[in-house]
């Protein structure tokens, strides 16, 4: 009976929860401080501003406190928000102001006029007001200019470009020759605007000229009103189209 509780005692004893340490080590390395056997280990992790990992033999580990998945060791998932840092000693960073980081070693999202590249974000060309994988693979466009391609380009002279991801918008008196063609051609005269795709097919004309079918014709100016009747009677009153007498 004595020897077995002997060999419970020395069971409790060699508990991972007491502390025995002779080493400790933390996200930022080995440390001594606070590193004795009158602590257990979590009270060792806690006390040097860290979350409690594991024991092995005389070794205490700790965790960074904003992790959430640990190996026994070190740290694989930070906290959402938190960003792993493997290369020191797998410490959890703040995510960038703006960005997305879900615990991973990777940002999954930057601002706008930045992409994420592993654990930074990197800006985007200056056109640009989104991109992704590389600094002129552009989503979306400044005003200014179009997105043609991934890229965001210039403006033409005869358009206007609101940005993002709208094609230029041709002034009157232009037309892109097709829905996929950013660059815009003069209508045919005397078209003010054309239908996109085709500058021969007119939609509106410039004064002096109607559009019909597509076409833009002059206007026939109205024909001279003649009066059929010379004058009425006294009771009587020329009607307006002076066609012929009415009653006063």
């Amino acid at each position: 009976m004595k020897i077995k509780l002997f060999l419970i005692l020395i069971a409790l004893w060699l508990s991972p929860t007491d502390s025995l340490a002779i080493s400790c080590r933390g996200p930022d390395g080995s440390f001594s401080v606070g590193c004795d056997e009158t602590r257990t280990p979590a009270e060792i992790c806690t006390g040097a501003g860290y979350k409690f990992s594991s024991v092995s033999g005389s070794r205490v580990y700790c965790m960074d406190k904003n992790c959430a998945v640990g190996n026994g060791q070190n740290c694989v998932r930070c906290n959402p928000g938190y960003l792993l840092y493997a290369s020191t000693y797998y410490q959890c960073a703040p995510c960038p102001a703006g960005a997305t980081c879900d615990g991973t070693n990777r940002i999954v999202s930057c601002p706008d006029g930045f992409f994420p590249q592993g654990t930074t974000c990197r800006p985007c060309s200056p056109a640009c007001v989104t991109c992704v994988d590389s600094s002129n693979r552009c989503a979306s466009c400044r005003p200014g200019y179009f997105l043609y391609n991934g890229s965001c380009q210039s403006c033409p002279s005869n358009a206007t470009c609101p940005g993002g991801t709208t094609f230029p918008v041709c002034r009157d008196g232009y037309s892109h020759m097709n829905p996929t063609d950013p660059i815009c051609q003069p209508c045919r005269a005397p078209c003010k605007s054309c239908t996109n795709g085709n500058p021969a097919y007119c939609t509106a004309c410039y004064s002096g000229f109607k559009a019909v079918n597509g076409q833009c014709v002059e206007d026939e100016p109205e024909p001279t009103k003649k009066n059929t009747v010379n004058s009425c009677p006294s009771r009587m009153t020329l009607s307006s189209d002076g066609c012929c007498c009415i009653n006063k």
